[in-house]
Formats: structure tokens, C-alpha cells, sequence
């Protein structure tokens, strides 16, 4: 079975849903970076069509509804200019589409969160999912010979992209951004000029960030 039909369907489905005429685009540009053709087993395939649509689309659903709620809110759009506002547009299209190739479906739908069951496989999709997706903080890491890291800067059309994925997330899976990010944020390392700009973005959205060089720590305001 090949999954080139199912995920030209889901593109078209998604675009119906967030009210976008840009499918045909997407498709193409889909195919053109990732790979959607190999063959798989039955049981595989159901399972990676049913991951596609209860996990990856009401997903890139709310991180979409997201990011155009990020544009309107007041103190946080002029940290974009017009023409990157229309970049985010577009990314907020594109997001996650890495999901949909055969490089990181197998690995995310096959993985039992519970028991651990194909752990090796999640690792090398979730691996290929940093690599190719900029908002993930993880992406910015410069991995040296010797194994050490250099922390880069984050563009700032990253950061909102970012931002819309943790609030999708929290929608999605049903724990509010409200609550996940002052338990979490902590444990992402930045680089400090993107931990000050960070933490000015999060202000908008009701969050009182206090910034140590690399690290943020945040809790809800009243």
C-alpha cells in the first residue's frame, strides 16, 4: 500500500478546514521536500492513517486556529513585520507536514507512549522531526565533533510558530498551555537573546517570565 494518495487527501482535507485555497501548492511543495511512497503492510499503513487523522490534523488544526490568534493579540503582532506575518501564514499551513513522511510516521504511530514499544523507531522520527522544524528549540542546538553544543539564536517567525504549537498542543491533548508551561518551560535552554525576546512575547498571552541567561521560569499572572 502507498500512502501518496492518502496524504494528498489530507492536505486537501486540512485546507478545507482552516478555509485555504492553497492545496494544490502544499501538495507539491509536500512532495517536492519529503517522501510519501513507500510500501508498507496493511496493519502498518491503518496504523499510520489513523495517526494522520486523530492525532496529526486536530492537531495542526489548533496550532493554525493558533497562530492567527497570536497575530491579533495585542503587544505581540508588531513583533513581526507585515511581510513576515504573511511567512507565518504559510507556515502555519506547513506545519508539522514532516509528520506525514515516511521518515517520521512509522516511528510516531507505531510508538506505545505506555509500555516504550518501538522506542528506537520514535527516537530516529522524532530526531528527523527537529531537524527539519524550526520552532522546536531543540533544532537551534549546534552539535560539535566531540559531542558538545552550541545554543543558537531562534528567528523570531520561529518563536510564534512555537508559541501556536504549545498552545495547539495543550489543546489538542487536552492540557492548557496555562498549565504545562510554567512546569516545563525550565527545562528548555536558549540562547539569552532569545530567552529575553522570549520572554517579552510571553507577556501578551498573561504569562510574568523571569528570564536567567539561558533559562526562563514563568507562572500565569492573576
Amino acid at each position: 500500500m502507498n500512502l501518496e494518495k492518502n496524504v494528498n487527501y489530507f492536505i486537501t482535507d486540512f485546507c478545507s478546514k482552516v478555509k485555504s485555497d492553497s492545496a494544490d501548492s502544499l501538495r507539491k511543495l509536500f512532495l517536492y521536500n519529503y517522501d510519501a511512497g513507500a510500501a508498507y503492510n496493511e496493519l502498518m499503513y491503518n496504523d499510520i492513517i489513523e495517526y494522520f487523522h486523530t492525532k496529526v490534523m486536530p492537531h495542526k488544526i489548533e496550532v493554525y486556529n493558533a497562530g492567527v490568534e497570536l497575530l491579533q493579540t495585542q503587544g505581540l503582532s508588531n513583533f513581526l513585520s507585515n511581510n513576515e506575518k504573511h511567512k507565518f501564514e504559510l507556515r502555519l499551513l506547513t506545519h508539522d507536514f514532516s509528520k506525514l513522511s515516511i521518515n517520521e510516521s512509522i516511528g510516531y504511530s507505531t510508538f506505545n507512549f505506555e509500555t516504550g514499544e518501538n522506542r528506537d523507531d520514535f527516537d530516529l522520527a522524532w530526531h528527523h522531526h527537529k531537524m527539519n522544524n524550526d520552532h522546536h528549540p531543540e533544532h537551534w542546538f549546534n552539535v560539535g565533533k566531540d559531542g558538545g553544543t552550541k545554543v543558537l539564536e531562534m528567528p523570531t517567525i520561529c518563536l510564534f510558530e512555537m508559541i501556536a504549537d504549545w498552545i495547539g498542543a495543550g489543546r489538542t491533548y487536552g492540557n492548557t498551555i496555562d498549565d504545562w508551561l510554567p512546569k516545563n518551560i525550565d527545562r528548555f535552554t536558549f540562547h539569552p537573546k532569545t530567552a529575553k525576546k522570549l520572554s517579552l512575547m510571553l507577556k501578551p498571552i498573561g504569562f510574568s517570565p523571569v528570564v536567567n541567561s539561558n533559562k526562563i521560569q514563568l507562572k500565569p499572572t492573576s
